[in-house]
């Protein structure tokens, strides 16, 4: 059974525009691939929806998890993703059999020459949740291949908790693969407000307590959240009358290991 939700581009409310990474995600020239990394709740999944929202490029999504470890359920999915991005009922692809287990970057580098020939220019194809794939899964074969392929004219987003492994290192040394990291994705205070004032309903005059809310949260959305930002704003009110730590030591970093995009904009990944 497919499930749609991996290969369906999740429904985000409430996004906190950073234009301050336009550029980045533009992918010019040789750079056809960002790896972005950085810790649950931090934004990446929030970061690439708002990029396909604003350019409405042609996309493919497709949400890794533990089950994808498997190539045959991963090119499946691929398959699946293909035809829903490219409205075709069937897209003829190579059909992946036990017989081509002990070849699979053959097998892949032929699958996936087929499946970007299929995408108009200007697609993107985002893989969400990488880290979710075992570290000795073969999948990692099949997406260097994948890498390997990718024509211009096409990009990839790959949104991780992780850097990129060792095998992808050869991309990054021929600047195709570029890493979009954990500090340069932390929010400003700008953006830190924004979201602050989103989630609250308080207008800027309401933050003079911004600076220290940002210092305290080290630009990570969730920890933003989580220190100030609920609906109640219980915890910034809290805040603004008692001073810091008023929230309770340490509540902030044990709730946000767990917390996703879900919480942050209404939308299911991170």
């Amino acid at each position: 059974m497919i499930v749609r939700a991996k290969i369906t581009v999740p429904r985000a409310y409430g996004l906190i525009p950073r234009k301050r990474f336009a550029s980045r995600l533009a992918l010019k020239g040789p750079r056809q691939i960002l790896w972005v990394v950085g810790p649950p709740g931090a934004g990446k999944t929030s970061l690439a929806i708002d990029h396909l929202q604003r350019t409405q490029a042609p996309r493919v999504w497709f949400q890794l998890d533990e089950r994808d470890a498997d190539p045959a359920t991963c090119f499946t999915y691929l398959g699946e993703a293909l035809r829903g991005a490219t409205r075709r009922q069937k897209p003829s692809l190579p059909v992946f059999g036990p017989e081509y287990a002990q070849a699979l970057s053959v097998f892949s580098m032929r699958f996936f020459e087929a499946f970007f020939a299929r995408l108009p220019q200007g697609s993107v194809v985002v893989l969400d949740n990488y880290q979710e794939l075992p570290q000795e899964a073969p999948a990692h074969d099949l997406f260097r291949e994948a890498l390997a392929v990718l024509p211009p004219g096409l990009q990839m987003l790959v949104l991780s908790r992780q850097a990129p492994p060792s095998a992808f290192a050869r991309f990054r040394v021929a600047g195709k693969l570029e890493m979009l990291d954990w500090e340069e994705l932390r929010m400003t205070e700008a953006e830190a407000g924004a979201l602050l004032r989103l989630r609250t309903g308080a207008i800027a005059g309401d933050w003079t307590h911004l600076a220290e809310l940002s210092r305290r949260a080290g630009g990570w959305p969730a920890g933003l959240v989580l220190t100030g930002g609920g609906r109640s704003a219980g915890p910034l009110r809290l805040f603004r009358e008692r001073g810091p730590g008023a929230d309770g030591s340490g509540t902030a970093s044990r709730a946000a290991s767990g917390l996703s995009a879900s919480a942050l904009y209404g939308s299911r990944s991170s």
